[in-house]
């Protein structure tokens, strides 16, 4: 049992907060340094390694034109930017699935909120290490009234306990959309398999109001502005 309640009913999420999820994800790769498993290697559904098969091979779900052709914008630019040099990135198992409802957080008798605990292993998998500072940028980013900003403070956060390199910082914003599309074309896929089950696209607007936002950002500028947040200027 941890002690705690999942970060999605958690409010506010203070910069402090993000940051310490940030250290916490960031010492638990520290850790898992060295770590290795053959089924860490098993093909996944979840994993960036997977993530343009499976958005390609699920667009056909996306109906509406607006939002398929946002898709299809973001995997343009993974495809061109961040796909070809994935495989020369550090590489290590990953949680890789640190979304709201993983993170436990708990109130000190103080009130000042700390990271308790993560749950469920179970898409633990072999990736670019960055890609699990991506993903939890991803889910933090969908409850933020500035998106870029919460995640540029977890981001600051996992660098202070596992510095990023400069190739990491430069398919960070790739990565985090990549993340999102995979949300919105699972969602739409099972949504199509089981209309009757409203709940199953409940979660995806979220990332879908992420990835218009994301849209709206000029890439290399949001490169910058992690880099600016770790303390490795872009300029």
């Amino acid at each position: 049992y941890l002690e705690g309640i999942p970060l999605a009913e958690e409010a506010p999420h203070t910069p402090e907060l993000l940051s310490a999820i940030g250290r916490f994800l960031g010492r638990l790769d520290l850790v898992l340094q060295g770590f290795t498993h053959p089924a860490a290697r098993r093909p996944l559904t979840w994993s960036v390694l997977q993530a343009e098969q499976v958005i390609s091979h699920n667009l056909v779900h996306l109906t509406d034109p607006t939002r398929r052709s946002v898709v299809e914008e973001f995997l343009a630019t993974f495809r061109r930017h961040t796909l070809p040099g994935l495989s020369d990135l550090r590489s290590s198992v990953i949680h890789n699935d640190a979304n709201d409802y993983n993170v436990l957080v708990h109130r000190s008798f103080d009130g000042r909120q700390r990271v308790a605990g993560l749950l469920d292993f179970g898409d633990m998998v072999e990736a670019p290490l960055v890609y699990e500072a991506a993903v939890a940028a991803a889910y933090v980013m969908q409850s933020s009234e500035d998106p870029l900003a919460a995640a540029a403070t977890l981001v600051a956060g996992y660098h202070e306990r596992l510095p990023l390199q400069w190739a990491e910082f430069q398919v960070l914003y790739d990565l985090i959309a990549v993340r999102l599309c995979t949300t919105v074309t699972m969602a739409a896929k099972h949504s199509a398999q089981e209309p009757d089950r409203a709940y199953l696209s409940i979660s995806e607007e979220g990332a879908w109001r992420t990835l218009e936002q994301l849209r709206d950002l000029d890439r290399a500028e949001a490169v910058g502005y992690f880099q600016d947040a770790c303390g490795m200027s872009s300029r």
